[in-house]
């Protein structure tokens, strides 16, 4: 074991640079993001916990200056969060949220400004309850506004809708796609940078026989009908509870961290394998992809999960 001996008797002397506490100087940068104006920091210790903390407040809109090794500059004026979402929290699926029955009725996104407001209260948030497309379209928002955008909604369709718009407008505004799989048995996210090989798009193939158009990140064989009718009211849903969701935020939270320290260059599928008993209780079957993955978490980079006939990233050419 490796130890220090130290001799006594003689007078010590010389300088010695003390830097700053890390617990110190993550709260003080958090509390620099409330301020109108801006806010330096010295003596602040390179470490990694900074760096990610120091890209995250700049990925919500504050601006960072790195005037030195040790010292920023960070105003958080600009800062800009958007929930968008116009769907209302009902009563049939609340088992899937962490909001709880007195939130229901209510728009999610300003549901969840509530939440959040009551936790973190110096949080500041915009919320627009409306579709994402006329958000878009109708400039409600523009995403080159943003530093990062996540899409939680777990809709392939308005995935691709985002997608295709971002690629034909040549946004570079990195995205992260989130979204579970039936009964458990998988969670999947995704990131996806315009310039990077491969989009969203290159997760879907037509069946040669049929035309149909399917996710071949799936875990559940194609063709079986999967929704269930929610009490009997004539509304059906794609079964998962919120403990799915929090393992897909996790993957969530993982490739954020590795956004912010830029450590991405490539655009990413993550796929988190689930257990199959319970899909087939409901006499579902799962799909090659599941029985052939053997590890339990499979990363795949833009170059591996390309497709040639996708039509919105024209494959790899040049990238």
């Amino acid at each position: 074991m490796e130890q220090y001996v130290i001799k006594g008797g003689n007078p010590l002397s010389g300088e010695v640079n003390i830097i700053g506490a890390k617990n110190a100087a993550l709260a003080i940068i958090a509390a620099a993001i409330m301020a109108d104006e801006t806010v330096t920091i010295d003596n602040v210790p390179d470490v990694s916990d900074i760096r990610v903390l120091l890209g995250a407040v700049a990925s919500i809109g504050a601006v960072v200056e790195s005037v030195d090794r040790h010292t920023y500059k960070i105003n958080g004026a600009l800062i800009n969060t958007t929930i968008v979402d116009y769907e209302k929290l009902t009563e049939e699926n609340i088992f899937r949220h962490v909001l709880g029955m007195e939130y229901v009725n209510r728009y999610k996104c300003e549901a969840l400004n509530t939440y959040i407001q009551k936790n973190i209260p110096e949080v500041k948030i915009t919320t627009l309850a409306e579709r994402i497309e006329d958000a878009i379209t109708e400039e409600d928002i523009n995403f080159e506004d943003y530093n990062l955008i996540i899409s939680a909604a777990g809709n392939h369709n308005l995935n691709r809708w985002i997608n295709s718009w971002i690629q034909n407008n040549k946004i570079k505004v990195p995205v992260v796609y989130l979204w579970n799989e039936v009964y458990g048995i998988g969670n999947h996210a995704a990131y996806i940078k315009y310039g990077n090989c491969g989009c969203y798009e290159c997760f879907f193939d037509r069946d040669e026989e049929t035309g149909e158009l399917y996710d071949k990140t799936s875990y559940c064989m194609r063709g079986q009908i999967i929704t269930e009718s929610a009490g009997g009211c004539g509304k059906t849903y794609v079964p998962y509870g919120n403990l799915v969701s929090l393992k897909t935020m996790l993957l969530c939270l993982k490739m954020v961290k590795n956004i912010f320290e830029e450590n991405l260059d490539d655009n990413l599928l993550i796929s988190l394998k689930g257990d199959s008993d319970y899909l087939e209780k409901h006499n579902l079957e799962t799909s090659g992809r599941y029985l052939r993955q053997q590890e339990q978490i499979k990363i795949l980079t833009g170059k591996q999960f390309v497709n040639i006939n996708c039509g919105v990233c024209n494959d790899c050419n040049g990238k």
